[in-house]
């Protein structure tokens, strides 16, 4: 396994595309949420990508339990 988190984003995204059957939109956003967690549990600086920014930005994670994206940011009242 690398410790390049943009290789390690690619390298999901494609796993997940072509042997998940996902479209190419799902995939790299759920590779996006995979590769914030792998940078936070190896304390690794995010790379500059625009959806790892968004993940980022309102707090989406990967979720063992429903095995999904969540998001932890919440509209207001």
């Amino acid at each position: 396994m690398t410790d390049d988190p943009l290789e390690f984003f690619m390298e999901r995204a494609a796993i997940i595309e072509f042997d998940g059957g996902s479209p190419r939109h799902e995939a790299e956003f759920r590779a996006a949420v995979l590769t914030v967690r792998f940078c936070d549990t190896r304390g690794l600086d995010k790379p500059e990508h625009p959806l790892i920014w968004f993940c980022t930005l309102n707090r989406v994670y990967w979720s063992a339990e429903t095995e999904k994206p969540e998001s932890g940011w919440k509209p207001w009242s």
